[in-house]
């Protein structure tokens, strides 16, 4: 992979990981924050597969139904990302259209866990980050050594 896409990789295993950190117990908890890190878990993971920098510079920070067209037509160029199933992610995990980047400017409380979409949205964003982890690592192209 080259650094840009390692890179990526790496901010995503370390959005999802911080968002946990933010929605355990304890004194440091804080589920607006958790929200707002985990979504950025899965649209990097989806970055760091893409061969082409300037669709990812596209695709922006959105989870949405406009991001996964654009999605759609970078795959069509480039089959080897496809192969990680990188569209569909909000059929399946529904909470991610929930999320939004703009979410950051929210005010403290709206997002508070009590419907257990903070957590629904951190176990959705760790599923698939670990999900596209392993396929890769299964590919050979990342080692135990890299992000």
């Amino acid at each position: 992979m080259e650094p840009r896409q390692l890179g990526l990789l790496s901010a995503a295993r370390r959005h999802v990981r911080d968002a946990e950190h933010l929605l355990a117990e304890g004194p440091g908890r804080s589920p607006d924050q958790a929200w707002h890190l985990a979504g950025f878990g899965p649209e990097c993971v989806r970055k760091a597969c893409l061969a082409d920098d300037l669709l990812d510079k596209a695709l922006g920070h959105d989870l949405g139904e406009a991001a996964d067209a654009l999605l759609e037509w970078g795959l069509a160029l480039d089959p080897h990302a496809a192969r990680y199933h990188l569209d569909g992610w909000v059929d399946s995990y529904p909470v991610l259209s929930k999320w939004k980047p703009s979410h950051r400017y929210d005010r403290t409380g709206a997002h508070d866990d009590r419907d257990g979409s903070v957590t629904g949205l951190v176990q959705a964003a760790r599923a698939l980050v670990d999900r596209v982890v392993a396929d890769l690592w299964a590919d050979g192209r990342i080692t135990g050594r890299e992000p």
